[in-house]
């Protein structure tokens, strides 16, 4: 039975349980047919084609119901729908990735992240040079909206999309991004010592954005405002109660503020600069980014009074097009 399943299925489903959707569009007539095979255990069954409109879905959701229903279904995509674009980025750029890749993403392709499924993997990294090479795979969700919904209406709904890249090797692109667990009541001191964890992770947390520009800064500030009144509300609860505030405001002293920093970077930093990345822990910042001249911002950093003892973190390199260098400094944040 399982040799009368398209190989590209039997890809697709061998390394776990899966339902298996290879969609065909009906020429001229604006419909699609599917068919439908399930794996388990490593072995394949054909359940049968279907055709997506009243009659074949009701026939699938039949045939599913007698077959049973595996957590991972897996839609195979049509030839030509995967985009893939081998990047090279700075190495330091790898613990927040994700995010790096979200926000260039109308810069590296012709699609907002907002109009395409995507996933990446890791194929390089030289720690010599400071860079990191990947592959970034994209599908646009408006070719597959149509078929989407008509799987929908037959009680299907992917989890993920299984393509072919040019090597000839598997991709897969999830679909649902998973649940964050469910918020836990605390007590109140273990609600003060998450706030002083927080004042800590918001020094932590990097900035990936593309460039300084004061829109961008005041953007942050809005997505972080939530997290800064809740700090609020708790440090007026522990002025309340006795000396706890003056506690979290010597240790925000020690600390510094992130936001403050930010700012004097934005100004020593010439406007032909953009920032990928920008983090910070106990005074210590991180710079990653790209800059017409890379040579001249140690100089505008050692030249601020906010920041001393600017180096670079990483290998200066040169962009393709000749126009940008791509640079990686650590600088230490004055009291």
């Amino acid at each position: 039975m399982a040799s009368l399943v398209p190989p590209g299925l039997r890809r697709a489903g061998e390394d776990e349980d899966a339902l298996l959707i290879e969609p065909a569009e009906d020429a001229g007539e604006n419909s699609w047919t599917v068919a439908i095979s399930a794996c388990r255990r490593r072995q394949t069954r054909r359940l049968g084609r279907f055709r997506l409109d009243a009659k074949g879905g009701a026939a699938l959701r039949n045939e599913l119901t007698a077959a049973g229903r595996p957590e991972a279904v897996h839609l195979i995509l049509p030839p030509g729908l995967l985009m893939e674009k081998v990047m090279t980025l700075p190495l330091a750029a790898e613990r927040e990735i994700g995010n790096v890749l979200a926000f260039a993403m109308d810069r590296e392709t012709p699609f907002s992240v907002a109009e395409v499924w995507w996933s990446f993997a890791v194929e390089g990294r030289d720690r010599t040079e400071g860079k990191l090479t990947l592959r970034l795979s994209v599908v646009p969700r408006e070719a597959l909206a149509d078929l989407l919904a008509l799987l929908d209406r037959a009680g299907l709904r992917p989890t993920a999309l299984v393509g072919t890249g040019r090597d000839g090797g598997r991709r897969i692109v999830p679909l649902a991004a998973g649940k964050a667990g469910p918020w836990r009541k605390l007590s109140l001191p273990l609600a003060v010592g998450l706030c002083g964890m927080l004042l800590l992770s918001v020094l932590a947390t990097p900035f990936v954005r593309q460039s300084l520009a004061l829109a961008e800064v005041e953007r942050h500030i809005a997505v972080l405002k939530p997290q800064v009144e809740m700090a609020e509300a708790l440090r007026r609860r522990i002025d309340g109660s006795g000396s706890g505030g003056d506690l979290l405001a010597a240790e925000a002293e020690r600390l510094g503020d992130p936001l403050k920093v930010l700012a004097a970077a934005t100004r020593a930093l010439p406007d032909d600069t953009y920032l990928t990345e920008f983090s910070m822990r106990q005074r210590q910042v991180g710079l990653i980014g790209q800059s017409a001249d890379a040579a001249q911002l140690i100089g505008a950093l050692a030249h601020d009074p906010s920041f001393r003892d600017p180096a670079f973190a990483a290998p200066v390199t040169r962009m393709k097009d000749g126009n940008r260098d791509l640079f990686s400094i650590k600088v230490e944040a004055r009291p």
